[in-house]
């Protein structure tokens, strides 16, 4: 859900105080559920699922949990 597809490869929404940034990284196995992120994000990272196509590099976004 979070993977962004282009032209250099793929990149994702890493939410940081408060803003997306657009983050490039690597994937390996995929199938159609999954994806393996090999490269491009930290352990603690906070990546966006939901409403990428509404955000752009920079924008505001609060963080929603679902328990």
């Amino acid at each position: 859900e979070a993977l962004i597809p282009g032209a250099q490869g793929y990149s994702v929404f890493v939410v940081k105080k408060g803003v997306a940034k657009i983050t490039q990284v690597a994937i390996g196995n995929r199938s159609e559920t999954d994806a393996v992120i090999t490269a491009g994000l930290n352990d603690g990272d906070t990546v966006m699922v939901s409403n990428i196509l509404r955000s752009g590099d920079g924008t505001p976004v609060e963080i929603v949990s679902i328990k």
